[in-house]
Formats: structure tokens, C-alpha cells, sequence
């Protein structure tokens, strides 16, 4: 090898040395944005019972708004009891909710309610009804009642106590 090509080579291997920091560098932070955003303002679950069936099975993965606003109709994220839970916002702060042998009423008017199993009934030693929301609560119930722990058990939830609101679901059929 010539003494130019030795010179040349050697002029080479620091370029290439700082060409691959800056890239390690750049995916450093790119990762660090992703944690950061996924820390701060979305979140990612996943569905730990079958309370919200057939609209969410057990098992799904679902990413969810840490800064979204509730409206009847929702599925949200809840940190109840040390746990995770997905659920379906019925009533929000000001509503009336009330639950009696013809059904679930929210302000008086009864609802018809598609894609849920089974009645709205409700839990013996459970909610007292009817029950008007404060102004930061909310009352949430899951779409398959009879297996659904929810609002009717333990009451209105309070804003603070939701992680989320469901952006998007992954279904995983249990893989």
C-alpha cells in the first residue's frame, strides 16, 4: 500500500466513526421522543377482562388519549382498585343516571343501547339510584352487563381516576 492510500484510509475511519454516532445519536432521540409522548400523553393497555364485550375482548391492546375530553359514548381507560379497566362513558357530569326493571334512563329518557350484551340491571349493595352526576364525574358501565364490575357497583367515577380515552383498539384474539 502507498503512503498516500495509508493517509487516505485513515482520513476515512474517523468520518465513518462520527457518521455512525450521529446516527446512534439520532435514534437515541427518536426513542426518547416516542417514551416521552407515550409517557406524557398517550398510553398504551391492555384489556384485562371480557367487561366490554363484543366491542373489546380480553386481551386486546388499546392506545388511549391521556388528554381527551369525555362525551357519552366513550370507551376510556380507568385505574380502579389497583387495576385497569376499559369502559363505556354512559353519563357525564349534570346527567342523571337511573336503572330500573324497564332499563337504564339518563336524564329520564330510556336508552336503546346497541351492541351491549345483556340488561342493565342492577347489583344487590350496589349504587343507590337515580344518581345526578357532579360536574366531575362520571358514570361509566361496560357493554357486556352481567360481567361488567362498573359504575352500578361503585359509583360515579371522578375525572381524575380516568387514564384515558380509547383511540384506537388492536385485536389479538388472544395471541
Amino acid at each position: 500500500m502507498t503512503r498516500q492510500a495509508k493517509e487516505d484510509s485513515k482520513t476515512k475511519d474517523p468520518v465513518l466513526l462520527i457518521e455512525v454516532l450521529y446516527l446512534v445519536a439520532k435514534i437515541a432521540g427518536i426513542l426518547l421522543c416516542v417514551f416521552l409522548v407515550m409517557t406524557f400523553v398517550f398510553g398504551v393497555t391492555r384489556a384485562e377482562d371480557v367487561s366490554m364485550l363484543p366491542n373489546v375482548s380480553g386481551g386486546d391492546i388499546i392506545f388511549y388519549n391521556r388528554h381527551a375530553s369525555y362525551t357519552a359514548g366513550d370507551v376510556v381507560v380507568i385505574n380502579y382498585d389497583e387495576s385497569t379497566q376499559v369502559q363505556r362513558v354512559i353519563a357525564i357530569g349534570g346527567d342523571t343516571v337511573d336503572i330500573t326493571e324497564k332499563g337504564l334512563f339518563i336524564n329520564g329518557s330510556l336508552q336503546q343501547e346497541a351492541n351491549i350484551i345483556g340488561d342493565s340491571l342492577l347489583y344487590e349493595g350496589g349504587t343507590t339510584f337515580p344518581v345526578t352526576l357532579k360536574p366531575d364525574e362520571l358514570f361509566v358501565m361496560g357493554d357486556n352487563r352481567s360481567q361488567s364490575i362498573d359504575s352500578r357497583m361503585y359509583g360515579p367515577v371522578k375525572d381524575n381516576s380516568i387514564a384515558g380515552s380509547a383511540m384506537l383498539i388492536i385485536r389479538t384474539n388472544n395471541f
